[in-house]
């Protein structure tokens, strides 16, 4: 794991569905990027690592309402 990333299981939101979701802070601004490996595409950002994941959590609600495709493997 490269420093500064933490890897988490995020719900989203009531339908209890985890997603593995990747942090990195950025060395030169401090903020913080989040994306989901699982969904292509499935990327956000925050201030903060707290923000980065509401973020992140609202963006995979988002890509799922979009991509209601039967290609995604939905976790359990």
């Amino acid at each position: 794991m490269l420093d500064g990333e933490k890897r988490a299981n995020e719900s989203t939101g009531g339908d209890f569905m985890k997603w593995r979701v990747v942090l990195e802070q950025d060395a030169e601004t401090g903020d913080w990027a989040a994306w989901c490996p699982e969904l292509p595409g499935c990327a956000s950002a925050g201030l903060t690592e707290e923000e980065a994941l509401e973020n992140i959590r609202e963006a995979i609600e988002l890509y799922l309402e979009q991509s209601p495709s039967t290609d995604i493997e939905m976790p359990a």
